[in-house]
């Protein structure tokens, strides 16, 4: 009666194992819809665009779907290390897709407000043009009138006959995009660039956690810029504000 049971403790570290790939697994599949929400809203919020954000949100989807067919191309298990790739792959994607969006939106603004000032600057010029030939004559003035009247009818129906809204559209998104790549393509490069040299020093590690997260983080980085400056922009210059 005075014997007690034995204690027994589970000593082995594969339990431990079991437990975190259990969380990071669920975390797995937790990240990818809710980074997929945040970066709609982030870039929504930055742009104000609804067009633009769908644009955003195609190309990411095509960057992580290529991430994670190159991942079973080259034949990796989906294991833990795997699974901790898997939540970088949208936030690494959104990074230059949002500053080209910002961009281009800007281009948006910059370009209504240089029209604009443009068209109070030809009103004022045409009202003090009135205002110095004021003083001819009825008949003179009537007669310039006229003529001039005549001469913007013709002038608009050949510009509307030659010109689609459809078509001014068109040019308007690519003026904002051109002006969109001038100013932020050299820093999204700049930016890809010391990503995918920087990660690429872990390529030469013995550890093959880094070597893999390394791994995927230069791929990834060269996907996202290439399809940012590709199909993002091909998107927004068709579909765009």
């Amino acid at each position: 009666s005075d014997i007690k049971p034995p204690l027994v403790f589970q000593a082995c570290d594969v339990w431990n194992r079991l437990g975190v790939e259990e969380s990071i697994r669920h975390t797995a599949w937790v990240s990818p819809p809710v980074s997929f929400v945040a970066a709609a809203v982030i870039t929504f919020g930055a742009t104000g665009s609804a067009r633009v954000t769908a644009a955003a949100l195609v190309t990411i989807a095509c960057a992580v779907v290529l991430m994670l067919a190159a991942l079973v191309a080259v034949g990796w298990q989906f294991g833990v290390v795997e699974e901790l790739c898997v939540t970088l792959l949208i936030g690494a994607s959104i990074d230059y897709c949002i500053h080209l969006a910002m961009a281009y939106a800007e281009a948006g603004a910059v370009g209504l407000t240089r029209d604009t000032m443009s068209n109070c600057a030809e009103d004022t010029n045409d009202t003090q043009g009135i205002g110095g030939n004021g003083t001819q004559d009825a008949h003179d003035t009537q007669g310039i009138r006229g003529y001039s009247q005549g001469a913007g009818d013709v002038t608009h129906s050949q510009a509307a006959s030659s010109a689609s809204p459809s078509d001014g559209s068109r040019t308007r998104r690519e003026e904002k995009l051109k002006s969109a790549l001038t100013n932020s393509a050299p820093t999204i490069t700049g930016a890809a660039t010391t990503t995918a040299v920087s990660c690429a020093m872990l390529l030469f590690c013995e550890v093959e956690v880094l070597v893999k997260i390394g791994a995927t983080i230069v791929a990834n980085t060269v996907v996202g810029y290439v399809l940012t400056l590709g199909l993002f922009s091909a998107l927004v210059a068709t579909v765009g504000d």
